[in-house]
């Protein structure tokens, strides 16, 4: 999972899996050259309980001469914004920092302390809520999206525990951990101890071996569905996604139905075999057929594609935007670079402009486009309003509605993803350049 001379940034949390992971790798780093950071999450959902959670990692930290890094994320922010549970919630804001992280640090890999417990709990979940493959493959040991890792996956909670004992760690109970009220819970107190009472083996290792026999099936079966979606899948402006619908019988029915289950998870929903036999339904019927999969996100069947949308009206909204870093917002993000010297050669990629920074007065902000605004769009030399611009280009109301502006110092420099204001742009005379990239929600990495 690691080579040598590599960066790690360790995800600590408090609790025992994430402290021994901790000093599991502090002990064997030196010696294979590996350097350390540690990333902390605080979700800010447990009041000062959070907070000492936050304060005894930077603590630990310190103590093994390891740098530390932490966030208060917007958790209950966002579940509103977004219309999402809290778990939810909290796992896309912390793999998207745990992602910002690494690559402020230049970190190699991001190591989380998922153990055999969790993986089979995971598994059996998954039973529960009806799944397919994937939900039995369990935890992926290594998550190339995000470079995500999990050394931790073969050892069992109680041998944790005991290595925690032994080497005299301290780490800290997360009380929501007692909590009924969650379905892992439940199971982890209550359902799997009650089913390895009537049994001679371990229900944790029956388990874990079929994850791991699923998991590489699901392997083989990834490679064609990461064919198909590039294939078939857009993404439109507004986070809405649309699949092809062209020769859709032609794909093997496993594609199709991982297919489903990867635009599910990418939108925020659930992915379920019940959600995705309700998106063969609509895929089945006319145009125009539509089913609520969400709160928040509608399935409707247009002539020849499947497109999933979201219900929820977009809010008015005005964000400062800090240089050198990923600003992370409610559905987007943007990253916007330091100022540097002009390189020989700007790689073009999606999302992704580049600006003169000698023409950046006054402080970033993005928001919410409204009626009255203006920009030069790049290659012309008159003002256009927004709303005219948008007609243009022929953008449906549920899409324009979503667009972000970044404007610098008052005016617009930027309409995200769609046009650069030509003031901004590069000429002979730049020296100094500055990166911009808007990433729509799940661009940057899946939750």
């Amino acid at each position: 999972m690691v080579k040598r001379g590599q960066t790690v940034l360790i995800a600590v949390s408090g609790g025992v899996d994430s402290m021994v992971l901790l000093h599991l790798f502090h002990a064997v780093a030196s010696r294979h050259a590996v350097r350390l950071a540690v990333v902390h999450a605080n979700h800010q959902l447990r009041g000062d309980e959070s907070d000492a959670d936050e304060k005894f990692v930077q603590s630990a930290s310190a103590a093994l001469g390891v740098p530390f890094f932490s966030r208060r994320l917007p958790t209950l922010e966002t579940v509103r914004a977004r219309r999402i549970s809290r778990q939810v919630a909290a796992r896309r804001l912390r793999y998207a920092w745990f992602d910002e992280a690494r690559h402020s640090v230049g970190a190699d890999a991001v190591a989380v302390a998922h153990n055999a417990d969790d993986n089979a709990e995971t598994v059996l979940l998954n039973i529960l809520r009806g799944t397919g493959l994937r939900g039995l493959a369990g935890i992926p040991p290594v998550r190339l999206t995000g470079h995500i890792i999990r050394p931790l996956l073969f050892a069992s909670r109680a041998q944790i525990a005991a290595f925690a004992r032994n080497r005299r760690i301290l780490f800290r109970e997360d009380s929501s951990n007692r909590s009924l009220k969650y379905a892992r819970n439940l199971l982890r107190l209550r359902v799997l101890p009650a089913l390895q009472s009537s049994r001679r083996s371990s229900i944790i290792r029956d388990l874990t071996t079929v994850a791991e026999t699923m998991t590489r099936v699901v392997a083989r079966l990834e490679k064609r569905v990461d064919r198909a979606w590039r294939a078939r899948v857009r993404r439109s402006v507004g986070h809405d996604l649309s699949l092809s619908l062209v020769r859709w019988d032609r794909l093997d029915w496993l594609v199709r139905e991982h297919l489903l289950l990867r635009l599910l998870d990418t939108v925020g929903v659930d992915p379920t075999e019940q959600k995705v036999r309700a998106l063969e339904r609509v895929i089945g019927g006319q145009a125009g057929r539509r089913v609520m999969l969400s709160g928040s996100r509608v399935v409707e069947r247009e002539h020849d594609s499947l497109s999933i949308r979201s219900t929820t009206p977009a809010a008015d909204f005005s964000y400062p935007v800090i240089a050198g870093r990923t600003n992370r917002f409610p559905g987007f993000s943007i990253a916007v670079s330091d100022p540097g010297p002009r390189p020989a050669a700007l790689v073009a990629r999606p999302g992704t402009e580049y600006v003169d920074a000698d023409r950046l007065r006054g402080p970033l902000r993005v928001r919410t486009w409204k009626a009255g605004d203006w920009f030069v769009p790049l290659g012309m030399r008159g003002r256009k309003k927004l709303s005219d611009f948008f007609v243009d280009r022929k953008l449906p109301r549920r899409e324009k509605q979503h667009i972000p502006v970044l404007e610098a110092g008052g005016s617009i420099l930027w309409v995200c993803g769609q046009r650069l204001d030509d003031r901004f742009k590069l000429t002979d005379h730049t020296t100094r350049v500055v990166r911009l990239t808007y990433y729509p929600e799940g661009t940057e990495q899946n939750p």
